[in-house]
């Protein structure tokens, strides 16, 4: 991601000025994208510009406090992708978060987010949702992410699911529980899949062992260990392995 709050160094969230933080902001943009396209001429395509703008603090959504929504406001969103744009016309241009896949609160402000910015004439071509969730058909549930998809379609947007996992927390890691985690994954990669707009799934991590959820307290305090991905921790497929494959020949789980 090219704009982000969190993992910022130190010096960047001193920043204080609307000039010093555009300018911190820009040359970021400029130098990551630039030497990536020296580097490796045409080989990333499309970039997370904004990542996770939104906060949710108390129920009410809210942009995020940042240094750049603090020093720049609501503008900085804007910017980032016109900058973004200048320095690679052809790229893909992405926002990018969390809880924001179906119908919730957070997920139709991203949206009025979303759709101002195209309403605006800014160069983004689509949206991210994250989608770490879990087994059951919540958050979002199927009909809810199907037409959330079709929403930002309508705007003429790509959609990716970006960073997917299907979290076994609250579930047993019995038999019972891979095989929702099954059709869990199947679901949601079948209705990506059956939408034009919706171009990838990717999921957070390649095997149980390596997730980030094994360190997350939500996790760690459950009384089952996450166990979100499609391969076990000795890299063997899982039957949420083969709900993806059967996704993605078209075989959608009734």
């Amino acid at each position: 991601t090219l704009v982000w709050y969190s993992q910022l160094p130190a010096w960047v969230n001193a920043l204080t000025g609307e000039d010093a933080v555009r300018a911190a902001m820009t040359s970021h943009i400029e130098g990551v994208m630039s030497h990536f396209e020296s580097s490796f001429p045409g080989a990333v395509i499309a970039w997370d510009v904004v990542n996770e703008a939104l906060d949710q603090p108390a129920g009410s959504v809210v942009l995020r406090d940042n240094v750049f929504f603090r020093e720049l406001g609501e503008g900085y969103i804007a910017e980032a992708f016109e900058i973004a744009h200048r320095v690679d016309p052809d790229a893909l241009l992405f926002y990018n978060d969390y809880g924001i896949e179906g119908l919730s609160a957070k997920a139709n402000a991203a949206f009025e987010l979303v759709k101002g910015l195209v309403d605006a004439g800014v160069p983004i071509h689509g949206v991210g949702l994250q989608m770490h969730t879990n087994s059951d058909n919540r958050g979002p549930t199927y009909d809810e992410l199907k037409s959330n998809i079709q929403r930002y379609a309508d705007l003429g947007l790509r959609v990716n699911i970006t960073e997917m996992d299907v979290n076994l927390c609250t579930l047993s890691n019995d038999e019972f529980a891979l095989e929702a985690q099954r059709f869990r994954y199947n679901r949601i990669v079948a209705t990506c899949v059956a939408s034009e707009a919706c171009d990838s799934v990717a999921l957070w991590g390649l095997f149980d062992k390596a997730s980030w959820l094994n360190d997350t307290a939500s996790c760690a305090q459950a009384s089952y260990a996450a166990k979100p991905l499609a391969f076990a921790d000795d890299y063997s497929p899982k039957p949420a392995f083969w709900g993806i494959y059967d996704a993605l020949l078209g075989c959608f789980y009734d």
